[in-house]
């Protein structure tokens, strides 16, 4: 039985309507535009094709955007002071800096001096990126990165149950930090959660990966394959290793959540070998046009949260959010 290839179109079109009956309630009842500020350095050809899909998302979605592409010589210039005016600026919400930054020439800790955490949409904020540590009822305050929440999003709209169900993550050492919030969000839903290391669960010699699994048992080094999810009804990988989950490491209708990407000679591809897991799969998200185009999406969403909280702190004089609490000048 083929799987059901998981339409991100749809579920886009879908929240990008609630997106704009937010906006525009916001709209109503603040006065103010919503505005969202992209900055991105130039030079990174995914980076900027999806600096660009974010602003059509956004302006389809009733979102103003203001968007300042810099060229990697005028970060000096240009970078800082766009950062700085987009912080001040009362016409922009939420600032999204689009990754991956040159971090030689930009410093993550410079950029985080110059990013409030209340404008930050993508939360990657030192400060959110602490907070979503804590469970949600001891700090309600939360900014989850869009990645997260589209998987999630992704995982409801397959009828996932996210507060039974039983999900294995796979990540690598590049992907280490989202995967350990995005098993944070799922096991405080209620998810019993399992993580695997890609690194351990295949045996890799000279970059080349073998298509055979290593034994957990010493004794058992050699054996052809493994099932990654034995006991998982959904599985989500974000290894960025092209096509290294197969058909015969899934159990037969499994959810598939691929996360992978890797450019590379002009072409996108995922962790799934597509052809031989939709021959399995219960539901597979393609790469492209799976989970990627439902994180633009939930970029908005955390603007519109951003601002609803903003307007709600203003409204009852408590001062400057996140940055009142955490002692931050």
């Amino acid at each position: 039985m083929s799987a059901k290839v998981f339409d991100g179109k749809a579920l886009v079109n879908k929240l990008s309507r609630r997106i704009k009956r937010d906006a525009d309630r916001l709209r109503k009842q603040y006065h103010i535009e919503v505005g969202l500020g992209i900055l991105l350095i130039t030079g990174d050809q995914v980076s900027m094709a999806d600096s660009g899909k974010i602003s059509e998302v956004a302006e389809q979605s009733g979102v103003k955007v203001h968007i300042e592409r810099v060229a990697q010589r005028n970060v000096a210039r240009r970078f800082y002071p766009t950062l700085e005016e987009y912080a001040k600026s009362p016409f922009i919400q939420g600032i999204y800096i689009q990754l991956p930054l040159p971090t030689q020439i930009v410093p993550l800790a410079e950029v985080m001096r110059r990013l409030p955490p209340e404008k930050d949409v993508a939360g990657l904020h030192f400060i959110n990126r602490g907070i979503v540590t804590y469970p949600p009822h001891e700090v309600a305050e939360r900014v989850h990165p869009p990645e997260i929440l589209a998987i999630v999003e992704t995982l409801k709209e397959a009828k996932f149950e996210l507060k039974s169900g039983r999900v294995v993550i796979v990540g690598s050492n590049a992907t280490a930090g989202m995967v350990k919030i995005l098993a944070s969000y799922l096991y405080d839903e209620g998810s019993n959660v399992k993580l695997l290391r890609y690194s351990a669960i295949t045996r890799e010699e000279d970059g080349v990966v073998s298509k055979r699994l290593q034994s957990i048992d010493d004794d058992k080094k050699d054996f052809d394959e493994t099932i990654v999810n034995p006991d998982g009804d959904a599985v989500v990988t974000w290894a960025n290793h092209p096509g290294w989950l197969s058909r015969s490491r899934l159990e037969p209708r499994s959810i598939v959540i691929d996360m992978g990407y890797k450019f590379a000679r002009g072409k996108v591809s995922g962790d799934c070998d597509f052809m031989s897991v939709s021959k399995s799969a219960k539901l597979i998200t393609p790469v492209p046009g799976g989970v990627r185009s439902i994180t633009h999406v939930m970029i908005l969403q955390n603007l519109i949260n951003l601002i609803q909280r903003q307007m709600s702190e203003r409204e009852d004089g408590s001062g400057k959010g996140l940055r009142r609490r955490f002692g931050v000048p």
